[in-house]
């Protein structure tokens, strides 16, 4: 009889180490699914941030092409009013020598 009791007790004693380690198993598995989670949120926060970055840089490449295109839309300009500024030179002085041919 005594050792069924003390086989009883031991068993007693057995389950609730094996209550406790559930408990600690349970807290744990808790901990990590809260870890884990909050580590998942962080990362969807950083690939939706270089989301936005990818997005602004391929806007700033649009604006920059956009700005290449007026560049040398401008560079045209200013050659075409530079050839015109040439033309008008030349008439003024054609013209001057008109003039004072005919004075002479």
């Amino acid at each position: 009889k005594s050792n069924s009791n003390t086989l009883q007790s031991n068993i007693h004693i057995q389950s609730l180490h094996i209550g406790q380690l559930n408990d600690t198993i349970n807290e744990q598995t808790i901990r990590l699914s809260t870890l884990n989670s909050n580590y998942i949120n962080d990362l969807n926060d950083k690939n939706n941030t270089i989301k936005d970055l990818l997005t602004e840089i391929d806007n700033h490449k649009s604006i920059i092409s956009n700005l290449e295109n007026i560049n040398k839309a401008n560079t045209l300009m200013i050659s075409g009013l530079n050839d015109s500024i040439d033309d008008m030179k030349s008439q003024v002085i054609i013209s001057n020598h008109n003039y004072i041919n005919d004075i002479n």
